[in-house]
């Protein structure tokens, strides 16, 4: 069972009344994690600013601002909707201040622009960029640490529970197994949906590698090969200091999106978005 702890903008805890719903939602496309819960009314609900939510092992799964309370009342009583979204949405809600940078190192951009915003931890190393990054006008805080982790890492960053910022992303756990099968070993599910998507994958990424390049250098993708459309794209990649990955990157994530599984399951556990997943059905070939 999930345990749900509201506070106000100090942390203080606010006691409410039991959730009658709650959804948590975490894609890998989408920066921010969200929760959605409805309670029955209580007159202290406009003070709720920040929340936890820990699964049944007291892991904390989630933490973070609220951006919207509604209050509806109907024939069945009164109910409060809070919807919230992760500490991303810090980073998402604030412009960065334009600048030019040589050589920056992760904690250059952390200094800069995500301890002002109250984050006061992070992971990474000494790596720098090669040559100028450059941030403009209207450019957010996370488009900025996205862009630097993207040349830097060759990946998303990531904010956990607890607002510590993860430059070189959140290694995967270990591998969780979905079944049909009541076997112990596994997380039973109840239905399964498959959705292939073979209109998302390219064929092949064109790379410019230089000021004096024009795209001459070709990143072919296999799998654009089995469905037989020509789908390319063009990257500006001189300032990564190894531009192949960045066509290989963006051919991976392509490629993740080429097959979809949706399955529904009682289970009750934290799982991260980018921890590997197997299913094992007994009579579909999956």
């Amino acid at each position: 069972m999930l345990n749900v702890c509201f506070y106000n903008k100090d942390w203080e805890r606010i006691t409410s009344p039991g959730c009658v719903s709650l959804k948590l939602s975490m894609d890998s496309d989408v920066p921010a994690d969200s929760l959605e819960v409805t309670l029955p009314y209580f007159d202290t609900y406009k003070d709720v600013s920040r929340v936890s939510v820990f699964d049944n092992e007291n892991n904390r799964i989630f933490s973070g601002i609220c951006d919207e309370s509604k209050l509806r009342k109907n024939q069945k009583g009164a109910f409060v909707a809070l919807y919230f979204r992760d500490f991303t949405a810090l980073l998402i809600d604030n412009e960065g201040i334009p600048c030019e940078f040589i050589n920056p190192t992760a904690d250059v951009i952390f200094e800069k622009y995500l301890a002002p915003l109250g984050f006061d931890s992070f992971i990474a190393d000494g790596k720098a960029v090669n040559g100028k990054f450059t941030v403009k006008k209207g450019t957010s805080v996370y488009k900025i640490l996205s862009d630097f982790c993207s040349i830097n890492y060759g990946c998303k960053p990531a904010v956990l529970p607890d607002g510590k910022i993860i430059f070189t992303g959140v290694n995967p756990a270990e591998k969780v197994i979905f079944s049909d099968s009541s076997d112990y070993q596994f997380f039973t599910y109840t239905s399964i949906t498959a959705n292939s998507y073979p209109c998302k994958v390219i064929s092949s990424v064109r790379i410019k590698t230089s000021s004096d390049d024009f795209y001459n250098t070709i990143i072919k993708n296999n799998l654009g090969d089995k469905t037989g459309v020509i789908r390319e794209r063009c990257v500006d990649a001189c300032c990564a200091s190894t531009p192949a990955e960045t066509a290989f990157r963006i051919i991976e994530n392509t490629n993740s999106q080429y097959e979809e599984y949706k399955i529904r399951t009682e289970s009750i556990r934290s799982f991260s978005v980018f921890q590997s997943a197997e299913i094992k059905d007994s009579c579909l070939e999956i």
